[in-house]
Order: structure tokens, then C-alpha cells, then sequence
């Protein structure tokens, strides 16, 4: 007995295509966004989200750049005084 055929785009609910088309309008804008050498790096990943760990852990480093970091601006930050001609 033969099975009857169905259209896969039936079997997707209202939730998951308005999902899937705001999932690759977003991937869309980032690669649109990104510069060459940045899209190559990321072009092969399937998800926004595997996107944004990939870029940010690009540039913001990993915990420990981050934590030296906030280590610096800390310092710059105490280092900041007023001087006698500066007034509010």
C-alpha cells in the first residue's frame, strides 16, 4: 500500500516558520553587516546565536582578556583626578 504524499511545508506550524523567517532575516543582517574576512569565519554556522559567541569571543577574548581588561579600566579609573583648573 502506497502512502500518500505530503507537502513537508504542511507539516510546519505557523510558530516555527515565523521562527525560521526571523532566524534567517537575522542571518541575513549579520552577514550583510559583517566585512569579508568576518564572514568567512562565520558563513558555515547555522544559528544567530553560534554567529554571536563566535564574533564576540573574537573580540572580546576569552575570560581571562576579559577579566585583565576590566583589571586596566579599573586602574584608569582610580588614576582619574581633577586638576586645581578644572571645576563642574
Amino acid at each position: 500500500m502506497e502512502e500518500e504524499y505530503q507537502n513537508p511545508l504542511t507539516l510546519i506550524t505557523k510558530d516555527q516558520k515565523m521562527e525560521f523567517t526571523c532566524t534567517v532575516k537575522a542571518m541575513k543582517a549579520l552577514f550583510v553587516a559583517l566585512l569579508e574576512f568576518e564572514l568567512v569565519k562565520v558563513m558555515d554556522f547555522s544559528t544567530t546565536k553560534l554567529i554571536r559567541v563566535n564574533m564576540s569571543s573574537c573580540y572580546e577574548g576569552g575570560s581571562k582578556v576579559k577579566k585583565y581588561k576590566i583589571q586596566g579600566f579599573r586602574i584608569q579609573f582610580k588614576s582619574l583626578k581633577m586638576h586645581d583648573a578644572e571645576d563642574i
